[in-house]
């Protein structure tokens, strides 16, 4: 069974053209992958808004993959709508390979998350698939951390302790 989901801001109101509209059949999954490989227009929105100041809802549940698809394909008929680079009714692209292993392997084992601040800016980061996913290297956000460099790509960067040893937060891992 599948779930339409909706992520957007806060003064949004209509999942009709504003913010990014998606489907899965593992929403909890789902989010952690827009966390971690968001498209271009996502990646700006996290960094703008913070992942966790952004709403995440579904907006149909329980639903077969052929009725989904078509809702999907309502909302988003065209590319470029909201959020969304693409016209939806297609599957979303799934981790593979490496990729796959390494984020499953990877997932409650982050000691601390880390917050990157520009211009009152922020974005909280867990490991070095997602600081590779918003464009950073690595190597120079650590040395920020480590105080042998002030900052990277304009950023400076601290740890956060997760809270309760969860590192995404409110999503649960698997």
């Amino acid at each position: 069974m599948y779930t339409l989901y909706w992520i957007c801001s806060p003064e949004h109101t209509d999942y009709n053209s504003q913010g990014y509209v998606g489907i899965t059949n593992n929403f909890d999954r789902r989010m952690k992958e827009h966390l971690v490989y968001p498209n271009a227009i996502l990646k700006n929105v996290i960094t703008k808004y913070t992942w966790e100041k952004l709403i995440k809802q579904p907006l149909a549940v329980n639903l077969d993959e052929e009725l989904v698809l078509l809702a999907e394909e309502m909302l988003r008929p065209k590319d470029k709508i909201g959020w969304n680079i693409t016209k939806g009714g297609g599957k979303p692209p799934k981790p593979s390979g490496k990729q796959a292993i390494g984020n499953k392997s990877r997932i409650g084992l982050i000691k601390y998350k880390i917050k990157a601040t520009k211009d009152n800016v922020s974005v909280t980061l867990s490991g070095k698939n997602e600081l590779k996913a918003f464009g950073f290297t690595p190597e120079a956000v650590y040395k920020c951390l480590n105080g042998k460099q002030s900052t990277h790509q304009g950023y400076r960067f601290e740890k956060i302790p997760p809270l309760n040893g969860n590192t995404l937060g409110l999503l649960s891992s698997q």
